[in-house]
């Protein structure tokens, strides 16, 4: 664009004076900024990117321990000690037993679910489970049991760790005599 400007005084020449003032164009003036920050956020981008897939974080894993508690069973019909496999004997009818219960592993208690085939009231075929007392690490339990069923009893011990819902009133603890009938 172009300026004139004219000056007239009396008895004096007339100057004219003639400058050109350049300005930017308008559309390249409202472009630059948009196309610097898109360029910014290439930048930021592809540093992101690159901070997101060469970052590497390694830490030792610590192993989980839980407890276990295990039982050992012990049963003697006076003659002998009675074969005990996978925690399940087979008992004898009309014989009497010594059961000693001995607990052992890393939990502090638990308890001892003896379990054997029943008949209901109303004559089908249940399983009954009886609950001993807690049983700590290390420690044992003795008691009897007398089988008056017609046939031969299979009879399975397991061993849970933990604090038995049955503590306060358990059905088996030293000294107890179950009587196992059909």
């Amino acid at each position: 664009m172009k300026i004139k400007t004219t000056v007239q005084e009396a008895d004096k020449p007339v100057t004219v004076q003639t400058t050109e003032k350049k300005q930017p164009d308008r559309l390249t003036a409202m472009l630059l900024p948009s196309i610097l920050g898109i360029l910014l956020c290439m930048v930021c981008l592809c540093q992101m990117t690159w901070a997101w897939f060469s970052a590497t974080q390694t830490s030792e894993t610590a192993p989980i321990k839980s407890a276990n508690y295990q039982i050992t069973v012990t049963a003697d019909d006076g003659t002998g000690a009675v074969s005990i496999v996978d925690q399940t004997a087979t008992l004898t009818s009309g014989a009497t037993y010594t059961v000693t219960l001995t607990a052992s592993g890393t939990a502090s208690t638990g308890f001892c679910i003896l379990s054997y085939p029943a008949s209901g009231e109303d004559g089908t075929a249940v399983t009954r489970h009886l609950y001993s007392a807690q049983i700590a690490s290390g420690d044992s339990v003795s008691f009897t049991i007398r089988v008056e069923a017609t046939a031969d009893v299979t009879v399975t011990f397991s061993p849970q760790w933990g604090t038995s819902s049955h503590k306060d009133n358990p059905d088996i603890s030293s000294g107890t005599a179950l009587t196992i009938t059909d």
